[in-house]
């Protein structure tokens, strides 16, 4: 298994650097309601994106939308 990347949910101008451009609000709110929940790590009682996780996330919904256009 490769390194794991968390990104902390707190720290907007981390997330945009690896352009996740989403308010920390939104990605919490969908983490509260279960929304993409694999992608949500909590350590410490902190809230992380899986980086990793992520990016498996956005290429599948690409591949879904060239799929379905």
């Amino acid at each position: 298994m490769g390194n794991v990347k968390l990104l902390p949910i707190k720290r907007k101008d981390i997330l945009e650097a690896h352009g996740i451009f989403f308010s920390p609000g939104t990605l919490r709110r969908w983490h509260c309601q279960g929304i993409n929940r694999q992608i949500f790590t909590k350590v410490g009682g902190l809230l992380f994106i899986n980086f990793n996780e992520w990016q498996k996330l956005i290429a599948q919904k690409t591949r879904l939308a060239k799929k379905t256009a």
